[in-house]
């Protein structure tokens, strides 16, 4: 018996795996049946509802997961989320930092130096950029906060990202690590928010577009743009490409055919660009794209490239990725294409989100579908060029 519930744990596990969080959800909740409520199986039933948008259910398996295991960073990160998708910030914050205040090895500096919320007057702080690109995009229209109330606010930010944040000196110092730095306190820049108590009505203080362009030069086909013309950057491969759940944040770019006659049909000009680092000719050549899609590819060594094209398009089209956050956080029209229950930052549901107001959210109506959402974002697209006309 323990070696059948065994199997049905692992097939539970690898449906997970691949996405299908139906199958996974029905192995986990047979399992719970039998007997088997162990911290982690209640934390795989939390897992599976936050991905099926169940979140009544998610909650309380995850917290189910606290009782039981209370040290469980898995258990409390999946609570924080849910709260803060729901807009339940005050608890959110501190269960979604909950990781990162409790255990060490996810510190990079001393433990006692760590900035709890404390008075900054005087104080020099290092802020460390802990998380994703998309993550930095977010979380950095905080940083004047910090400003306000520390002698000097220095950031710790992942190479790629740099030569951006130095042309936005605004948001604060960037870490020189070859210098010689003298700091009282430090602290990561996702828990900003939740050390100063922020909320709602906080999240949008500077406003729509917070973040500047890097200066530079433009690529060759960038440059001398036709009056008329109008621009759109798509974004269809998420970091995740190669993962089994590439679903969620990546869909063929063939599937975007209804956007690209769209644009070959209109009164104006409409040109495309690829906006990832990443070349993918092929699989525009395969999608008979050749002559529709403008691969910029070489001409993004870190996201000082990318901020210069992205600033020159008229429309920013992507997945859930770091593109779709530093289109947003710079003002431009950007147009998010999202899993059905996608991550926390986007919201629970809506065609839009507080974090971003100005964007536009296409949710999937059936999990791992896209047709419906690329016909909607087709359809504005549609209106949008009839307008600009």
């Amino acid at each position: 018996m323990l070696g059948v519930n065994r199997e049905l744990a692992d097939k539970s596990q690898e449906h997970f795996a691949n996405g299908e969080f139906d199958q996974a959800l029905a192995g986990f909740q047979t399992l719970f049946e039998k007997g088997f409520r162990t911290g982690r199986m209640y934390g795989d039933l939390s897992a599976c509802h936050y991905h099926l948008g169940n979140h009544q259910d998610g909650i309380e398996a995850a917290e189910n997961a606290i009782v039981q295991e209370p040290e469980d960073a898995r258990a409390h990160m999946l609570l924080g989320m849910y709260l803060l998708r729901l807009g339940q910030f005050e608890r959110g914050w501190r269960e979604y930092h909950w990781v990162r205040e409790n255990l060490e090895h996810v510190k990079r500096l001393p433990a006692h130096m760590e900035w709890k919320g404390e008075s900054l007057e005087g104080k020099n702080i290092l802020v460390v950029d802990e998380q994703g690109f998309g993550d930095t995009f977010q979380f950095c229209r905080f940083l004047p906060a910090l400003r306000h109330i520390a002698n000097n606010v220095v950031v710790d930010y992942k190479e790629a990202i740099v030569t951006l944040m130095q042309a936005n000196p605004q948001l604060g110092e960037v870490h020189d690590k070859s210098a010689a730095l003298s700091i009282h306190c430090w602290t990561h820049m996702s828990a900003i928010p939740y050390r100063l108590g922020l909320g709602l009505s906080e999240l949008n203080v500077l406003g729509q577009r917070y973040l500047n362009r890097a200066p530079g030069a433009l690529p060759n086909c960038l440059t001398g743009r036709t009056p008329g013309t109008f621009r759109i950057g798509l974004m269809w491969i998420g970091s995740d490409r190669e993962a089994k759940r590439r679903s969620d944040r990546s869909l063929p770019v063939a599937l975007l055919k209804p956007l690209i006659e769209t644009g070959r049909k209109a009164g104006t000009a409409v040109k495309f660009y690829h906006l990832h680092n990443v070349e993918a000719s092929q699989e525009i050549d395969e999608a008979g794209f050749t002559e529709d899609i403008t691969e910029l590819a070489p001409f993004m060594a870190d996201f000082a490239d990318l901020s210069r094209i992205v600033d020159e398009m008229d429309l920013v089209i992507s997945i859930d990725t770091g593109v779709a956050h530093l289109s947003a956080a710079m003002g431009k029209p950007t147009w998010c294409l999202l899993p059905k229950h996608a991550d926390w930052r986007w919201w629970h549901a809506g065609p839009s989100t507080p974090w971003y107001p100005l964007a536009k959210l296409f949710r999937q109506s059936t999990m791992g579908e896209w047709g419906t959402v690329v016909e909607e974002a087709t359809d504005l697209l549609s209106a949008t060029l009839q307008r600009y006309q």
